[in-house]
This record gives structure tokens, sequence and C-alpha cells, in this order.
């Protein structure tokens, strides 16, 4: 009798186990998407200027965008999307690694896709209103990553490169522009700058998701994004690097869009800060790597 027992007991312990680690691991179902949201708008238009053939997968060495009318679809996809408030819930991002990645690695490419689009409508429409709000549509599509405060390093540090880019737009936009020009690049910075995270802040949430990766992340092709040695010196420091030097490059010209409003509207250059507090700027914008006032030249 006490052999059944612990015979019963075996077997009862061969099976439960597996039954409960395939309990733990298989596909939970996923809640719904919020109607009509901007992520799919994303994602159909990142898919527009991505190769074809392989969905999100990264472009091929030498390989180059889609033709300019397919970027110039995608970019109607984008703006739609952005029009929208609603988004993916943070959570699925977290729970779902995947669907993050891709989502990230779409914003990507569909930026630098519509960068293609901007260069050329900036020949055409040269430093007009259209050619404006263009631009900060851009702006804000390059803050899409920033705005889940859910993004990884390696996502934060792509989002910052892109963000680069149109900020020199931006900045070649500021020389001729006027005073309604001047104000909404002012007021669109400022309130992008307002919402992005520390470098520290998005290193220590990098630090989270290298701890909870899994050995089926680790195969997969987004292990890079799951894995990023946080333990690395020269990694971190080139994070940081990356980050404060979009952050020191987007409040230096929302500082150049302010001057440039108070000359046009008081007729000359502003000498100090406290020319532009609180007028044209709430606070004086901070050096993001000492945290004192940003040191700017008028």
């Amino acid at each position: 009798m006490d052999q059944l027992k612990k015979n019963l007991g075996i077997g009862f312990f061969f099976v439960l186990v597996p039954l409960g680690l395939l309990w733990a691991w298989w596909p939970k179902e996923k809640e719904a998407l919020p109607a009509d949201n901007g992520f799919e708008d994303f994602l159909a238009a990142a898919r527009l200027v991505a190769d074809a053939r392989t969905s999100l997968a990264p472009f091929a060495a030498g390989g180059s965008f889609l033709s300019r009318a397919e970027n110039a679809e995608a970019w109607k996809l984008a703006q739609r999307g952005l029009a929208k408030t609603t988004r993916l819930p943070l959570a699925r991002l977290e729970e779902d690694p995947r669907l993050a990645s891709d989502y990230f690695r779409g914003l990507l490419y569909l930026s630098f896709g519509i960068e293609q689009v901007i260069q050329h409508e900036f020949r055409s429409l040269g430093h007009t209103n259209e050619a404006r709000a263009l631009l900060l549509d851009a702006l804000r599509l390059a803050h899409e990553p920033y705005r889940y405060r859910g993004g990884m390093a390696a996502h934060m540090a792509n989002a910052a490169n892109i963000e680069s880019r149109f900020l020199r737009h931006a900045n070649d936009m500021l020389v001729k522009a006027d005073a309604t020009s001047a104000r909404e690049i002012c007021k669109t910075l400022a309130a992008l700058d307002e919402k992005v995270e520390t470098p520290a802040t998005v290193w220590g949430r990098q630090a989270m998701f290298a701890s909870r990766t899994n050995v089926w992340q680790l195969v997969t092709p987004d292990a890079i994004y799951h894995s990023v040695r946080t333990d690395l010196k020269p990694v971190k420091e080139g994070f940081f690097r990356t980050m404060n030097g979009s952050a020191g490059q987007r409040r230096k010209i929302l500082v150049d869009a302010a001057a440039r409003l108070h000359e046009l509207e008081v007729g000359k250059r502003p000498a100090s800060f406290a020319d532009l507090v609180p007028k044209y700027l709430k606070a004086a914008p901070k050096d993001p790597e000492t945290g004192k006032e940003l040191n700017y030249t008028f």
C-alpha cells in the first residue's frame, strides 16, 4: 500500500509539473487593441517604407528606401496616426517584447523614410507654413518612442539619432522664420522636451528588461533589445552621450526659436534668458549633462 502511494505520488509529480510549466508558457490571450488607434497606422506606414518581403525586418546592407510615392503614402498614414490620441497601452508593450520591438523599429524605419519626403518637400516648398507643419509633425513622430516611457535603451538611442536629423532642418528653417513659424517651433519643442525622460531613468529600465530576459528572447531577431549589457561602462557612456547630445541640441534650438520670436516682436535680439522668461520660455533650459542653466551665447 505504501509503495502504491509512493508510486502515485511520483506519477502525479511527473504529470502535474509538466502541465504547470505548459500552462505558464502557453500564450495568453491578449487584450484587444483600442479601436481607431495610432499604433496600427504607424505600423502600416512603416511596412510601406520597409522591405515588403520581410515586413519590418532590417534593410539589407546597401539597400534603399522605397519610392518617394510610397514614402508619401506612408507619411499620410503617419499623420493620421499622430492625429489620434489613442496608442498602444504601455502594459501591452511590457508584456509582449516582440510587439514592442516591431513597433519601435517600425517607427525608426518610418522616420528615416519620411526624411526623404521632407527633404524633397523643403526643396519644392521652401520655408512655407506647409513645410513648417510637415517638419513639426516629423519631430512629433520622432518622439513617439519617448511618449511610451516604456522603450529600452536601444530604442531611445535610435529615436534620439533620428530626432537630431529633424532638428537640423528646424535650425535651418529658423534663419528665415516669421513670427508664426518661430512661435510654433518654440511651442512644439518645449512640449516635446517636457515629456522626455532622463537617460538615467531609461537606463534603469533597460537593466530591468535585461534581468527579465529569458532564453527564448535571446534567440529572436530582437535579442539585442533585451540583452544590452547594462554592466558595460562604454555601452552606458555611449547611450548617455547620445541622449544628452540630442537633448542639448533640442534645447539650444528651442532657445533659438524663442530668441528669433523675441527679435521679430521686440525688434532686437535678447540679451539674456531674463528677456525670454516667462513670455517666450517657461524657464531657462538646463544643460542635460550638468543640470545647470544651458550655456547659450546670446
